[in-house]
């Protein structure tokens, strides 16, 4: 009996140094499992902080530009604003000396010349029939020159090749 003891006694100890085994291998793998994860864990954290870091840089470089880009917007409207100012003065400016020169030269023969002007197309086309009707009462290669309100304005009419009809108008301040 103490045999067969031995050997089932052999064979439990010899299952449990198996089991222990098992036990130490499991033990260690998940040690090791735990360390790589422990590492890739660190390292997404410091790949996340590098994100918004670079996240950070990224919105202030948005912020300046979208700043810069305001301003640089307000600033056109300033220049756009001062140029339609400007614009709108010698746009008036050109009317009322195309009416002195209709006035000085006598022509007449506007349907519409005493109606206001209803946008600028119709006063572009007034315009252009006013200078059609002051090329046929001027000579050839004449200018007309004049000052207003401090202004000289001058108006030079020729043709060129043919019958291209060049005007060059003239502020002078």
């Amino acid at each position: 009996m103490d045999l067969m003891f031995n050997l089932i006694l052999q064979h439990k100890l010899l299952d449990y140094c198996q089991v222990e085994a098992q036990l130490n291998f499991l033990k260690k793998e998940t040690q090791n499992y735990t360390s790589r994860c422990a590492t890739e864990a660190k390292k997404l954290a410091e790949d996340v902080e590098i994100e918004t870091h670079n996240v950070d840089i990224v919105e202030r470089e948005v912020a300046d530009v979208q700043e810069t880009s305001k301003l640089k917007f307000q600033e056109t409207i300033k220049q756009n604003e001062e140029e339609i100012q400007i614009c709108a003065w010698e746009h008036y400016a050109l009317v009322d000396s195309v009416f002195e020169l209709r006035r000085a030269h006598g022509i007449k023969n506007f349907r519409d010349e005493e109606q206001p002007f209803r946008n600028s197309r119709s006063s572009i086309r007034f315009l252009q029939r006013l200078l059609v009707s002051a090329v046929c009462n001027l000579p050839y290669g004449n200018s007309v020159a004049w000052v207003e309100n401090g202004i000289k304005m001058s108006i030079r009419l020729t043709m060129e090749h043919g019958m291209d009809l060049k005007v060059e108008w003239k502020f002078v301040q």
